[in-house]
C-alpha cells in the first residue's frame, strides 16, 4: 500500500505554492493518493477590511490606499479560480485526482484541520496573492511546530528532484524519516538514498551506522551513509546545505527541538524538505518495496 494516500497543499495562487503542489504531485501514485489543494481566505484581512484598517498599495502607485471589502472579496474570488484552474491542470497532467477546498480562516490550523486523514500537508516557504498587493503567506514553523502529520515545505523554485537526502537523526521519527524516503525514492525512480549522520566522532558515527541497519525499512533502495557535522552546529552556506539536491527528509521531532537552527536552515535551503512523522499506522500499512542495502 501506497505511503501517500491522501495529500493536502497550501494555495493561494503563489509560486511557491505551486511549487509544493508540483512536489507533492511528484510523490503522489497515479490511481493510488488523492490531493485536495486548500485555498485559505485570511479571516483577519476581510475582518480588517470591513472595519477599515487594512491599506494596500495598487500596482503602478507608491501610495497605500484603504483596502474595501468588495476589493478583499473580489481578489478572493479570483484567487480561488485561478487556484482551481492550476489545480486541475497540473493534476491532470500527472494523472492524479485532485479536488480544491475554499475555507475561512488562519493559514495554520485550517490546513491542519482540511482533511484529518491526510499523510502529508504541503506548503510553499513563502507565499504572497496572486496579484501581490498583499501578504497570505504560510507559516512553516508555526506548522512544525503543531503538525501532527507528515510535512512538506518547498522553496519558490525547485532545481530537480533526482535525488533523495536524510538527515538522520534517532527518535520517534527517525524511523518515519527512512520510510519516507524509501517510498520517495520509489516515487522519484532514485535508487541511491543520502543518508546524513550527524556524528561529532568516529564511534558516534559508527553507532549512527548500526542503528542505520536496524532501522531501515525493506525497499529496493541502495543507502549510502555520510558523515556529517550536527545541525546544530551547522551555519547558512556551509559545506551541509550545499551538499543538499533533491528531495530532503528529515524527522519531524528532531526539527521540532531544534527550532533555532532549523530557522537558519530553511532560510537557506533550496530544496524542498520533507519533515518525517510516525504516522498512526499498522505495520502492515507501510509500504514493501523489494529488499534494501547499506554500503
Amino acid at each position: 500500500m501506497s505511503l501517500l494516500r491522501h495529500a493536502v497543499v497550501g494555495l493561494d495562487g503563489s509560486r511557491t505554492s505551486e511549487s509544493a503542489l508540483t512536489v507533492t504531485l511528484h510523490l503522489v501514485q497515479p490511481g493510488l493518493g488523492r490531493v485536495t489543494g486548500c485555498y485559505v481566505e485570511d479571516a483577519s484581512l476581510r475582518r480588517a477590511a470591513r472595519l477599515g484598517t487594512t491599506r494596500a498599495v495598487p500596482a503602478g502607485r507608491g501610495t497605500a490606499v484603504p483596502l474595501s471589502t468588495r476589493r478583499v472579496e473580489r481578489s478572493f474570488e479570483d484567487t480561488a479560480d485561478y487556484v482551481r484552474w492550476r489545480l486541475n491542470e497540473l493534476a491532470h497532467t500527472y494523472s492524479v485526482d485532485a479536488e480544491l477546498q475554499s475555507v475561512e480562516g488562519h493559514a495554520t490550523s485550517a490546513l491542519l484541520g482540511a482533511e484529518r486523514t491526510a499523510d502529508l500537508v504541503a506548503v510553499g516557504m513563502q507565499g504572497t496573492t496572486n496579484d501581490h498587493r498583499y501578504r497570505l503567506g504560510h507559516t512553516p514553523l508555526a506548522l512544525v511546530r503543531e503538525a501532527d502529520r507528515s510535512l512538506l515545505i518547498s522553496p519558490r523554485q525547485v532545481p530537480g528532484l533526482n535525488h533523495v537526502t536524510v538527515y538522520f537523526s534517532e527518535g520517534p521519527d527517525g524511523a518515519a524519516a527512512l520510510q519516507w524516503a524509501t517510498y520517495a525514492s520509489y516515487a522519484l525512480h532514485v535508487r541511491r538514498v543520502r543518508v546524513l549522520l550527524p556524528a561529532a566522532d568516529d564511534a558516534a558515527y559508527t553507532a549512527q551506522r548500526e542503528t542505520l541497519r536496524e532501522l531501515r525499512p525493506p525497499g529496493n533502495v541502495l543507502w549510502q551513509p555520510v558523515r556529517c557535522t550536527p545541525l546544530a552546529a551547522q551555519r547558512p552556506g556551509t559545506a551541509l546545505h550545499r551538499a543538499l539536491d533533491g528531495l530532503v527528509v528529515a524527522p519531524l521531532s528532531f526539527v521540532r527541538d531544534d527550532v533555532a537552527s532549523v530557522r537558519a536552515f530553511l532560510h537557506e535551503l533550496q530544496q524542498p524538505l520533507l519533515l518525517a512523522r510516525q504516522p498512526d499506522a499498522s505495520p502492515q500499512q507501510r509500504p514493501k518495496i523489494g529488499m534494501s542495502a547499506v554500503m
